[in-house]
């Protein structure tokens, strides 16, 4: 009941067909019948200047600090502080068992699809793998001293795992190397050892292939390794509607921001599932492109074109796997960190893999029943108020789960930059938003 009461109140806030969004550009010939920061006219859609943005942001003050928060019916949560850069809080007992238990079930009913790792600017991959192909790999990895690491003219297993490290970030057991050659019915290393004679021979533009889809489809080693279910949180579910109110009381977020946001997404992990370090929203970068959640069949043809411009992540832990699963943040409070050093250490160390350097990670949060998560994706633009840049410290990912199967749901705030900070969300016109007709 409570859920449907705040729902009857935001449907009178938002009421008759007036997108909240604004621009103090807009044509003032267009602004008509307005009162409470609502406005109706005959031309279509309207808006409410504002020459400030909405967004807020809390402060963290320092890691460790807890501040407790005033959440209405459901009392009060205590947010603690475990970094400053991304700003991220541990929240404990944010969903009750019940909510845990209920948000399962409905992902289960909604039923799971494989989890794809894609921004809205990420290309396509058309690229498909041919058992037929013959010739040398291109480039460095068809080059013989970068196979004989140690230039004695016999390439190892040990070396032909160093190689796909280093080329293909892939982590291979010395099984799998044999099996490669195996599946490729290649012999070079029926003696374990490739010589230079035989290299010079060998089929590496097929092996590399290999290596390259080993990458893009093998569960242990692609980017990703999971299950995803998508909940509209419409307001016939009271659950996922308090939940909602909750989250709006916790960020300080207006209506238009928190109602105008991504559905609630549910992920499921098995034994070995994964989610390699990622950040989970887009460049501040290519103003001209628009935030996805502001572009209606987003991703599916060239004009739909777009970007996850996601201001905060809160995630949920539904359950508390045996062993693995953490969230780990690689990055947070490095004090020398920068993109560029990310990429650099990678050959050496891939900090982007999860299931291999989890725990060198500088945070992470272990699975907690009912524990959220969260932190800002972007800092808020200091001279207008809205979406501002990119955080990199916010890179995270989900390490593998060695034992059981890990539940959780993301809950993604999206927000707009100033550019289009008029053009509504489309999921604030979605169904689980009606408008009041008086």
């Amino acid at each position: 009941m409570r859920g449907e009461a705040f729902f009857s109140l935001v449907a009178s806030l938002l009421c008759v067909q007036c997108h909240l969004y604004t621009d103090s550009n807009t044509d003032p010939s267009f602004k008509q019948h307005c009162k409470d920061d609502t406005c109706v006219t005959d031309e279509g859609p309207c808006f409410i200047p504002r020459e400030k943005g909405i967004l807020t942001r809390l402060d963290g003050v320092k890691v460790g600090h807890r501040q407790e928060v005033d959440i209405g019916q459901d009392g009060k949560k205590v947010l603690i502080t475990r970094a400053l850069k991304p700003l991220l809080f541990e929240i404990p007992n944010f969903l009750s068992e019940e909510e845990c238990d209920h948000i399962i079930l409905l992902a289960k009913e909604n039923d799971l699809i494989k989890s794809v790792a894609k921004g809205g600017l990420t290309e396509i991959d058309t690229w498909t793998y041919d058992p037929k192909l013959n010739g040398k790999a291109d480039g460095p990895r068809g080059l013989y001293k970068n196979w004989d690491f140690d230039q004695d003219g016999k390439i190892t297993v040990d070396e032909i795992k160093q190689f796909a490290k280093i080329q293909r970030y892939l982590y291979l057991t010395n099984a799998e190397v044999k099996r490669i050659f195996d599946d490729l019915k290649l012999h070079e290393l029926d003696d374990g050892v490739i010589t230079r004679e035989e290299f010079e021979q060998m089929n590496t533009l097929l092996v590399d292939s290999y290596l390259y889809e080993m990458g893009r489809s093998h569960p242990r080693h692609r980017e990703r390794f999971s299950e995803q279910s998508w909940l509209t949180q419409e307001h016939e579910d009271g659950i996922l509607q308090d939940i909602r109110m909750r989250v709006q009381a916790v960020t300080k977020l207006p209506d238009e921001i928190i109602y105008g946001s991504e559905y609630l997404q549910v992920v499921r992990y098995g034994v070995d599932g994964h989610y390699h370090a990622h950040l989970d929203s887009e460049t501040h970068e290519h103003p001209e492109i628009r935030c996805c959640h502001q572009v209606p069949g987003a991703g599916t043809d060239d004009e739909s074109k777009c970007k996850l411009c996601r201001y905060v992540t809160i995630l949920y832990f539904l359950n508390e796997p045996p062993d693995g699963g953490e969230t780990a943040f690689p990055m947070a409070d490095n004090a020398t960190f920068d993109k560029e050093n990310m990429g650099n250490i990678r050959s050496k160390q891939d900090m982007y893999n999860l299931s291999e350097f989890c725990h060198k990670a500088n945070l992470l949060a272990t699975p907690k029943r009912g524990t959220a998560i969260m932190w800002y994706n972007h800092v808020m633009d200091p001279d207008n108020g809205w979406l501002g840049k990119m955080d990199a410290y916010s890179i995270h990912g989900g390490c593998a789960v060695r034992k059981g199967i890990k539940w959780i749901a993301n809950n993604w705030i999206t927000a707009p930059y100033k550019k289009h900070a008029h053009v509504p969300s489309q999921y604030i016109l979605g169904p689980d938003i009606h408008f009041s007709e008086d």
